[in-house]
């Protein structure tokens, strides 16, 4: 009897801890962040060489919903001189 009672004391301490340690793993894992980007505003900046530029936004208010896309005016350019473009 004196022999079974270190091994039960043992065997009690060891479940204890191999509990204690299962509990403490959880799923840590960082939230993904693959979330496509959604773009509701375009502005076009249109730079003929030697004159103004003209620039030009595009306003999608609600993203992918039923609403049109909001033009500030249209785009004239003088079909003779090259035009840089210039995105934001």
């Amino acid at each position: 009897m004196t022999i079974t009672r270190p091994i039960q004391i043992i065997t009690t301490s060891f479940s204890f801890f191999i509990a204690l340690f299962l509990s403490g793993c959880e799923n840590d894992d960082p939230a993904r962040e693959d979330t496509p980007e959604l773009i509701t505003q375009v502005t076009l900046t249109f730079t003929p060489p030697g004159s103004s530029p003209i620039t030009v936004t595009a306003t999608d208010p609600d993203g992918e919903g039923i609403q049109d896309l909001i033009v500030d005016g249209p785009i004239n350019l003088a079909k003779i001189l090259p035009t840089h473009l210039h995105s934001n």
